[in-house]
């Protein structure tokens, strides 16, 4: 959140609009035992803590996040971003990027992307 508020604060600073859902790009990483949820709520709920004092609302969308190539990491990191999302509205929406040489070196992997494991499980 760090970048994000400095971004902010200058828009404010400036007498710049604040925008009205905050978007931003969000590769996780675990390398500290935490789950894909955990640091994605931490990550939201760092942004809940500091951005309001200039005048952000609690309204984010993660514009780019990495689509892994390992079907059970995807699942994961995928539903991460489904359970904050049914948790609070705060969670707008998601997109993803291709991951940096899944389809061999040099080459990103590409469509088709399997979606779902970004959707919310089914209801009972």
């Amino acid at each position: 959140m760090f970048w994000i508020y400095r971004e902010l604060n200058f828009l404010v600073a400036n007498g710049l609009p604040v925008p009205a859902r905050i978007d931003f790009d969000c590769y996780l990483v675990l390398s500290t035992g935490a789950t894909y949820d955990q640091v994605l709520q931490r990550i939201l709920d760092d942004a809940d803590a500091t951005l309001p004092s200039l005048g952000a609302p609690k309204s984010y969308g993660c514009v780019e996040a990495y689509y892994l190539s390992d079907p059970t990491q995807r699942k994961a990191h995928g539903q991460a971003y489904a359970t904050q999302a049914a948790q609070s509205p705060r969670m707008q929406r998601v997109t993803f990027w291709t991951t940096p040489d899944g389809g061999g070196t040099g080459q990103d992997e590409a469509y088709p992307f399997t979606i779902e494991d970004f959707l919310p499980p089914p209801g009972p």
